[in-house]
């Protein structure tokens, strides 16, 4: 945004903020705001094209969140903040979610390989940083505010190579490092290494000046304080900037502050805490400075009355926990034995918090697990619904700050080593679950929500010593086989472990001989080999289940019930799940009402991304087609155009269209089909074949001659119905992209994004505005008429009363 303004000859200001990007990980604020609500329900028009009304157009915005259609695209710095969760809804290809390139892209701070077409991957630019080193070139004395931005455009790998193209940068920043005082030296030494790659030779005299600005850590109030602390990540990156500034006396100073907060006995120590809980973890990832730090930290002055990392975890902010949670992590990593004493703590963070809180104190206490420990055994803690949420929502978020070692173990799993890289857990943990029998646990809960997929998962990974036996036992008795159904039904499957999907995990281990064996064998055991499971497991009606999910139309649901008909199909392959499926959304798009088929364009959209979808809808297109012609009508043998046609138009259906005449029907009705074919135009091979139909010829000549869409309109009180101009919009770019003049940029329409929304407000307001003009111009002729005979009467009542006096 700022180089488009720029590049227009906007002369821009940086704004007066220390950039921090780690406080992204904190989420979002909520900005709809009471005054903002009534905004919200004024019936204004929302529109997102240039193209007039349609299928983009909201009349009514009523809360609901922004649609991202295609041609727009999302920033991609929503990829470096941890906790934000979209709320806009997606168009296809996107992908917030934790995943390879999501997290590649934050571990190299890079955005090069998201698809272009998606993503404005420009973080940084050319413009940003000519603009900063010119108004450094320009002005005498230079604020720290502008150094701020440079230092953070240098973070990043867009940002440090477009400042490093420019030569002029380098001896600019020298020179104010030479002759700068105070914060703007010390800020222009960081700047000069960061741009310079860390090749800068500066006089001893210049460290000796920086150093001893660096104790204004030991004064809590200072103005520059905050920049100081946010210097401290860049000074622990280079080796002559950590050896020549951050000296013993400075990490004394800086513990010195961290005192003076946490004896604040309001227990609010103000905004800079954060700053100081990033400024120790970076102290901490540096090997030179990290054992002296602990030993500092660990110590305390007065034993009986105050502790740094009690202190620390006595915060009442969730922002200053999350901070301090991240801390004692990398403490407990190198010296889990000087935090024993957090362990209660931490038990009541994990038990107390449902959020980012619970999840970190999650993860500090299995840093701190000792097995030969028995006070510090997790079976109470499994015990709490809190703690097991936790448990789970700290698996779905990879751990990539300090990823654990997985081990020289050759021979172990892939997934243990993705459980001890995400969550820090070892043999000796599935050791003693084991001796737990916690397995008993696991399997109970596949009925509950918030720690069914966790429990799949953890069978899956702690387990492979188990042998079937045992958990055929715990299969075959048990509810096992109802409990998965249940599952997909109320979507439990549709979140992530770590870096696997919910119906992955189970797909993954199918198709895997080597991987581990227990979710294999109880698939096995429910699908293949025991028919009892397999009667038990069937008599759900789970194409019914795949129906209700594939026709909400919510990408999540899309995705994951593709998976799992995937997986339902390695089983049997001759299954007619997708055939079932096919014929529910025909039964939809024969429905007389919009809201009706609209499950029926989904079901078919999603089919159509996969290969059997294809196949089984392609047999079937002149079904769909049939259903728009006239129930009278029948294509004309004698036209000599049979040749190519598809095969399925031999035998001609009866019509399933109007049972009567068409300029007496509204044509609402034949949105559905006609959104269903748009959409499977956009596969070559479903394109190829609608356009060989013979009823595809002939509904297009029936629209090129006007017959096919009725004249009678919708009535304007229905403005969720679709009108004559949606119905004939949709027909013409729907015969359009069969005939390829329409590109979809290799977007393909799934689910809820194929269908248009209908939303005709406008023409409920035309009703009222007609209704109220007609009122007021037919008010003066009912004044004037009451005038008139009111005027009669006056004017008569003499001679009627004369008259009755001369009888």
């Amino acid at each position: 945004m700022r180089q488009e303004a720029s590049s227009s000859g906007l002369i821009l200001k940086p704004t007066d903020l220390v950039w921090m990007p780690d406080d992204l990980d904190f989420g979002t604020s909520d900005s709809m705001s009471i005054p903002w609500r009534l905004v919200e329900i004024i019936p204004i028009k929302h529109q997102v094209t240039f193209s007039g009304s349609g299928e983009n157009a909201r009349r009514w915005h009523l809360f609901h969140p922004r649609r991202i259609i295609p041609g727009q695209k999302v920033h991609a710095s929503v990829l470096f903040a941890n906790a934000y969760r979209p709320r806009a809804t997606l168009g296809p290809g996107f992908d917030v979610t934790a995943g390879s390139e999501v997290t590649s892209a934050r571990l190299q701070s890079s955005v090069d390989g998201l698809p272009k077409k998606l993503w404005e991957t420009r973080l940084f630019d050319a413009t940003a940083a000519k603009e900063l080193v010119n108004h450094l070139t320009e002005h005498e004395r230079v604020a720290p505010i502008y150094l701020d931005r440079l230092l953070f455009m240098l973070r990043f790998k867009e940002g440090m190579d477009s400042i490093r193209e420019l030569p002029e940068c380098h001896e600019k920043l020298r020179a104010i490092a030479e002759k700068g005082d105070n914060l703007v030296k010390l800020i222009a030494i960081v700047a000069c290494f960061e741009a310079s790659e860390g090749q800068v030779k500066l006089s001893k005299d210049i460290y000796d000046s920086a150093r001893e600005y660096l104790k204004v850590l030991a004064e809590r109030k200072h103005r520059d304080c905050t920049r100081v602390l946010a210097l401290l990540r860049p000074l622990t990156k280079h080796d002559e900037l950590r050896e020549s500034l951050l000296t013993p006396d400075v990490v004394t100073h800086f513990v010195t502050f961290l005192d003076s907060m946490l004896k604040d006995r309001r227990g609010q120590p103000g905004e800079n805490f954060i700053h100081v809980m990033d400024g120790l973890v970076c102290l901490l990832q540096c090997d030179a400075l990290r054992d002296n730090l602990i030993k500092e930290l660990v110590s305390s002055p007065d034993p009986e009355h105050y502790d740094r990392l009690l202190s620390m975890l006595a915060m009442q902010d969730n922002k200053h926990l999350i901070a301090s949670l991240r801390v004692l992590g990398l403490i407990a990593q190198k010296a889990r034995g000087e935090c024993v004493h957090v362990k209660p703590r931490l038990r009541e963070l994990a038990s107390t918090h449902k959020c980012l809180v619970g999840q970190l104190a999650v993860e500090v206490l299995l840093a701190l697990y000792d097995p030969e420990d028995p006070k510090g055994r997790l079976e109470t803690s499994l015990r709490d619904s809190s703690f097991r949420a936790n448990l789970a929502s700290a698996l779905s978020r990879p751990n990539v700050d300090s990823p654990q070692d997985s081990g020289s173990n050759s021979s172990a799993s892939e997934g243990d080593k993705a459980l001890r890289q995400l969550f820090g857990l070892d043999d000796n943990i599935r050791k003693y679950l084991l001796e737990q029998k916690a397995m008993h646990t696991f399997v109970d809960r596949l009925q509950h929500k918030r720690s069914a997929l966790l429990s799949a998962y953890a069978l899956m990974v702690a387990y492979p010593e188990l042998v079937a036996d045992d958990l055929r036992q715990h299969i075959i008795a048990g509810p096992a086989p109802g409990h998965i159904v249940n599952m997909l039904r109320l979507d439990y499957f549709d979140e992530a472990i770590g870096g696997y999907e919910g119906f992955q995990i189970f797909y993954e281990l199918m198709k895997n001989g080597k991987a581990l064996n227990i979710l294999r064998e109880t698939c096995r055991l429910i699908w293949g080999e025991t028919e009892e499971l397999r009667r038990r497991v069937t008599r759900y009606d789970i194409t019914e289940v795949l129906a209700k999910k594939l026709g909400g139309g919510k990408p999540d649901e899309v995705r994951t019930s593709l998976l799992f008909l995937s997986i339902i199909r390695s089983f049997d392959s001759n299954g007619k799940w997708a055939e079932e499926l096919v014929n529910r959304s025909l039964d939809h798009l024969k429905a007389r009402e919009w809201k009706n088929q609209k499950a029926g364009v989904t079901i078919l959209s999603s089919l159509a991304q996969t290969k059997y979808g294809i196949a089984t809808i392609n047999n079937r297109v002149s079904e769909i087609i049939d259903i728009l012609l006239p129930k009278e009508f029948s294509p004309n043998p004698a036209s000599g155009e049979s040749e190519g046609t598809n095969t399925a138009t031999t035998n001609l259906p009866p019509r399933t269209g109007s049972t009567g005449p068409r300029s007496k029907q509204p044509p609402s009705w034949m949105l559905g089909p006609a959104c269903a074919l748009r959409a499977l135009s956009e596969d070559p091979t479903l394109r190829a074949t609608i356009l060989k139909t013979q009823e595809f010829r002939s509904l297009k000549d029936l629209m090129i001659a006007g017959n096919l869409v009725g004249d009678t309109e919708t009535s304007a009180w229905q403005v969720k119905t679709p009108t004559v101009g949606d119905v004939s919009s949709m027909i013409e770019k729907m015969i359009g992209s069969v005939e390829g003049q329409h590109s979809t940029n290799g977007l393909t329409s799934i689910g809820d994004s194929a269908l248009p929304h209908i939303q005709h407000w406008d023409r409920l307001g035309d009703v009222v505005r007609h209704s109220a003009i007609a009122a007021v111009t037919g008010l003066p002729v009912v004044l004037g008429v009451s005038a008139l005979t009111v005027t009669a009467l006056i004017a008569l009542t003499p001679v009627f009363v004369s008259i009755g006096l001369y009888r």
